[in-house]
């Protein structure tokens, strides 16, 4: 075995006798907290998955916490207090990747929701949900926004600035605007069927 190599350079290798780097590590690497034993702070398997408190990280980069009233938390902080952004970004390859979205999940199949960019579906903007953990935007749509802006509840496909598919219930006031005076009115009408009514006075 090569064990532990250093090149003329500086470099130093573990369990290879060619390091690019100022420390290459050729095979897995785990990190442990002083005193903690066997307890993982970070690990990269050798597929290149990274895991943060676990030495089997299922995904490009898992954080996961095993204590009780413990929290798994990620931050991103821009601490210059002088305009600068703080962000995070997901993306994919272009019109024919995958879908670009987040999911929130409780495991053990009780509740899972997504929101993201269904690029397969005109680039709309989805809010999902599924009795899954493993949600995605093929999921059933709870909100659907289209790139013109109108918005579905109920529906994927909204032709309207709103459009509700199912029941709607308006607590307080509803406030309808337009510039001209005659067209400030509402059209209620059965689907399937011809017959509707007018509340206010249309053009």
């Amino acid at each position: 075995s090569v064990g532990l190599n250093m090149d003329t350079g500086g470099n130093v290798g573990i369990n290879t006798t060619t390091p690019a780097n100022t420390l290459t590590v050729q095979g897995t690497l785990n990190v442990t907290p002083p005193g903690q034993g066997g307890n993982v702070s970070l690990f990269v398997a050798s597929d290149g998955n990274v895991g943060i408190g676990t030495s089997i990280p299922s995904d490009t980069l898992m954080i996961q916490k095993n204590q009780a009233f413990g929290v798994a938390s990620l931050r991103v902080l821009n601490d210059v207090n002088s305009g600068e952004n703080a962000t995070i970004s997901v993306a994919v390859g272009g019109a024919s990747a995958g879908d670009p979205y987040i999911r929130w999940a409780i495991q053990n199949g009780v509740r899972g929701y997504a929101l993201g960019i269904d690029n397969s579906d005109s680039d709309k903007f989805k809010l999902t949900t599924v009795a899954n953990p493993l949600v995605n935007l093929d999921s059933p749509a709870l909100l659907t926004i289209d790139t013109s802006g109108n918005v579905g509840i109920g529906t994927t496909s909204p032709t309207a600035r709103l459009r509700v598919s199912g029941n709607a219930s308006v607590v307080g006031n509803l406030t309808v605007e337009n510039a001209l005076l005659s067209d400030n009115y509402i059209f209620m009408k059965h689907t399937g069927q011809a017959v509707g009514a007018y509340i206010g006075q249309p053009t």
